[in-house]
């Protein structure tokens, strides 16, 4: 599939604000009196010519003005939001006005701010503002002011609006007009609808595979590209929610910008390339994969407040958004960079990084690492670097204010650089160089001079290190634990080892097993959400035994070891196994680490506080079945879903029942059939490979499936049904109708004649033979007496002595031969003048594309070859045809 410009999405709306909802019917350019025809009109006609415009009164209405409020709408709409913020605060939206949900959404995209308490909606905006919204929308990074210069009227842009101005220009999004900006003028719907289709090329459906020229959006959860070549910017737009996309084996050419993903994962596998991805997800944790092959120069953290978490193999991460928590988890990074105040950034146990560098903007930076780091370089005053125990940091270099190295870890050495004041390490064992340029560095024991080196005390835990100080370390295995309750048959070898050491606050618990099974909750029991969504994972855990006096415990999961407060708490039954009190807690093995830290608060019956226990849970030792995972198939006739089951790969769906048939309120007339398809092909005992749609189509019984529609052509696999289509030839005269092949068809073998009065619509051989013996003709009379406006396609004829073409009379407009091969023996007899594939053409146009005639061509006694005649005959890329008429 190739996508050029064919959706202009953000166009939809922007041209038909009187009606703000997209079109249920599509509509033609021809249908508005008002329709433009200069260079704004091929921007109206993507949008109008892809069903998206209305308009009013049968009006277009290009050179309106947007209003504040209509933008909201139409960019939510693009970007498909349903978040609303609180705006309560703002004075000047009303809630029973008809754009109050969509101001809320877009002061929660982040894309209106308003100022002093106010939205202003009703204002026309101005083009500066709609600039500015698109340039947050889009995040893209300020342009220069300077590269305004070019415009006479750059002065008037204010002084907020230079950088998105200048961003959009710079991309070429905004041209300006007659050497103009004009800044603070309204903006018509015709140059919103012209910017827009410079902005998004295609909205693109939830399975994609081809080439998008230009940007493109994709708005909904669960979507996978697979091969797709994407020549501009991909953006995940805020409809993507919390849910996953996958990107394999394919290549964007600008920035993946991630508004919309959740902990499940933006996938990024394969052979994949993507030179930057820039995450701008507003609320709501968001994770980053890559696996494979794949190639992601840069990672840009550029908005949000919850996790953002990054896998796998990734040249740069850089983290331009304040406050915005960044977890590199399994990853391995050649440089990170910190651009913003206050960031908070893990390095978890299993990711290792070159350089972490802390810039002068980034004070208050919070740096945690539990796995490897070569150097950390801080620049930003009151940056604190932990090392947790068995992280290993090669160096850190500080040339800023108060920074503090910290932590059980190894820290091998700090260099305090000039220009820092307030430096403070009591990493065990590090040593420390200090600049003459450079204040005190103060140590565990006491301080270290400029212009000198000295340590701190004790020895570190890093890297798999021993003990400090002489002191021994002892190892207790824990009993009473049990693998957490599985079905029979889910996995093999399955069970759990509980150790204590002594000098971690946490018990570590290793799950082992073979060959888990996918199961649609963690009790194995198959079940639906009321959206028909599964609940289902790889799921594995541990059954923890309830202490003593223990009447109630809540349990917090959380991707590392710190920030417990903020992690979600959750309220836990007993089980009872074996006459035992558990608490069994579940992972899903296919999100990593998912569940790496667990704390579990034990409770009195009367609310007190008992204890708590920390647990750090080890799932290295599973092995999954990838293959056990089901896919969803949905049955469904017209719009009516009859059921959904869900189907391991590989194995066949079970066909719907008379009872689910009955329940679905779906009767099937009498003489007329039921038949499924899948792909467009009949489904009968197929193995499901992949989340499937099969749908079912009630048709007349003379055929074996479909409805004569184009999707669903009649279906003949015998030469009594091929006879059938003579019985509609009256119904073709009024509404054109399609057949294709299901198997080949031999007429030969019948002892009977066709004749076909009257043809109208496709016949697709579907790369089957149809076998025509000279018994098969009536007298003087072709198989199709006359075709009309009709289509030949992927057929093969072979002729038993024919005496008669295919077709006796073409008419109408065009009849199209595409991919019809002859083969065996015609023979016309001494006086008949006939071709292979028409007596006589009558229509406009006549068309052949890779047809082959193979067939041998005599009269009666075998002498004189003949020739038939194709009158307006139009013949394009012929090949092999010798003999043709």
């Amino acid at each position: 599939m190739k996508l050029h410009r064919k959706l202009a999405g953000l166009v939809s709306a922007a041209v038909v604000l009187s009606s703000l909802s997209v079109g249920a019917f599509a509509a033609s350019p021809s249908d508005f009196a008002d329709m433009p025809s200069d260079w704004s009109r091929p921007a109206l006609e993507n949008a109008i010519n892809n069903g998206l415009l209305n308009g009013s009164d049968g009006k277009i209405n290009a050179s309106g003005l947007l209003t504040r409020a209509e933008l909201a709408a139409i960019v939510n709409r693009a970007f498909g939001a349903t978040k609303t913020a609180d705006i309560s605060a703002y004075t000047d939206v009303p809630a029973s006005a008809w754009y109050y949900a969509d101001m809320q959404k877009a002061v929660h995209m982040g894309t209106f701010e308003g100022s002093n308490g106010k939205l202003s909606p009703a204002s026309a905006i101005t083009r500066q503002e709609a600039f500015t919204v698109l340039a947050r929308a889009f995040s893209l990074a300020d342009g220069s002011a300077s590269s305004l210069s070019k415009f006479s009227d750059a002065s008037a842009v204010s002084s907020w609006a230079k950088g998105p101005v200048a961003a959009l220009t710079e991309a070429g999004y905004v041209n300006g007009s007659g050497g103009k900006l004009n800044p603070t003028a309204s903006i018509t719907r015709a140059e919103f609808a012209q910017i827009a289709d410079n902005l998004v090329s295609a909205y693109l459906p939830k399975e994609y595979t081809g080439t998008a020229d230009g940007n493109a959006m994709v708005r909904e959860a669960g979507a996978v590209l697979d091969k797709a070549d994407i020549k501009g910017d991909l953006i995940l737009g805020d409809g993507v929610d919390d849910g996953n996309v996958t990107i394999r084996d394919s290549k964007v050419a600008g920035r993946l910008v991630v508004r919309g993903g959740g902990v499940h994962s933006i996938i990024i596998s394969g052979s994949t390339e993507i030179g930057t991805v820039v995450v701008s997800k507003v609320d709501g944790n968001v994770r980053v994969a890559t696996e494979g092959n794949a190639k992601v120069q840069t990672i840009v953290v550029d908005d949000g407040k919850d996790d953002v978490i990054i896998e796998g193999t990734v040249g740069k991460v850089e983290i331009a958004s304040a406050n915005v928590p960044v977890v590199l988890q399994n990853a391995k990074v050649d440089e990170v960079v910190v651009s913003a105040a206050g960031a908070d950034v893990t390095v978890d146990k299993n990711s290792t990084v070159k350089t972490v560098t802390v810039d002068s903007a980034a004070a208050n930076t919070a740096l945690t690492v539990a796995g490897k780091v070569d150097t950390v370089a801080v620049q930003g005053d009151n940056t604190t670097v932990t090392a947790e125990k068995g992280a290993t940091i090669a160096k850190v270099q500080t040339a800023a204010a108060n920074t503090e190295v910290k932590g059980d870890g190894k820290v091998t050495k700090v260099e305090a650089q000039a220009g820092s004041t307030g430096a403070k390490v009591t990493t065990p064992g590090t040593s420390i160089t200090v600049d003459k340029g450079a204040d005190a560095v103060k140590t565990d024991k006491g301080t270290v001079e400029p212009g000198k080196t000295g340590s701190t005390s004790g020895t570190t835990t890093g890297g798999g290190g021993g003990g400090g100080g002489g002191s021994s370390t002892t190892t207790e295995t824990l009993e009473g634990y049990l693998p957490a309750p599985l079905a029979d048959g889910a996995v093999t070898d399955y069970k759990v080892d509980v150790t204590k050491t002594s000098n971690r606050d946490y018990i570590d618990v290793k799950v082992s097993g073979t060959n888990l099974q996918y199961s649609l909750n963690a009790d194995t029991t198959y079940h639906l959400n009321d959206d028909t969504t599964a609940v289902g994972g790889f799921w594995a855990g541990v059954a923890v035994p309830v202490p003593e006096k223990a009447d109630a415990a809540h349990t917090q999961f959380s991707w590392t070891a710190k920030d417990w407060a903020d992690a979600e708490t959750s309220a836990r039954a007993f089980k009872a196994i074996d006459g035992q009190s558990y608490v069994v807690v579940y992972s899903d093995l296919s999100m990593t680490d998912k569940a790496d830290h667990l704390q579990i608060v034990w409770k009195d019956a009367e609310g007190k506080e008992l204890s708590t226990q920390k647990f750090v849970l080890d799932y290295s030792g599973v092995t999954v079945d990838k293959a056990s995972k089901p896919v969803a198939v949905t049955w469904t006739i017209g719009e009516v879903l009859v059921k959904t089951d869900w189907v391991r790969t590989g194995t066949v769906a079970t066909l719907p029942t008379d009872a689910e048939l009955a329940s679905a309120g779906i009767t099937v007339p009498e003489g007329q059939q039921l038949v499924w398809f899948l792909n467009g092909e009949i489904y009968k005992d197929t193995a499901i490979a992949d989340t499937s749609a099969i749908v079912g189509v009630i048709g007349s019984d003379k055929f074996s499936g479909g409805n004569g529609t184009a999707d669903y052509p009649y279906i003949v696999m015998t030469a009594d049904q091929f006879a059938e289509i003579a019985s509609l030839s009256e119904d073709m005269k009024s509404n054109a109708l399609s057949f294709k092949l299901g198997a080949d068809v031999d007429l030969s073998a019948v002892d009977k004649t066709f004749n076909i009065p009257y043809f109208a619509g496709s016949f697709d051989g579907n790369g089957h033979k149809l076998t025509v013996d000279k018994a098969n003709y009536k007298q003087n009379t072709e198989l199709f007496e006359i075709a009309f406006n009709a289509v030949f396609k992927d057929l093969t004829l072979d002729y038993v002595d024919t005496p008669y073409s295919l077709i006796g009379y073409a008419k109408g407009d065009s009849i199209q031969f595409v991919n019809v091969d002859v083969e065996g023996r015609m023979n016309f007899g001494a006086s008949n003048n006939s071709t292979a594939y028409i007596w006589l053409t009558l229509a406009a146009r006549t068309s052949f594309e890779d047809c082959d005639n193979r067939a041998a061509l005599t009269n009666t006694d075998n002498s004189d070859t003949k020739k038939g005649t194709l009158e307006r005959c139009i013949c394009r890329r012929l090949c092999g045809f010798g003999n043709i008429f």
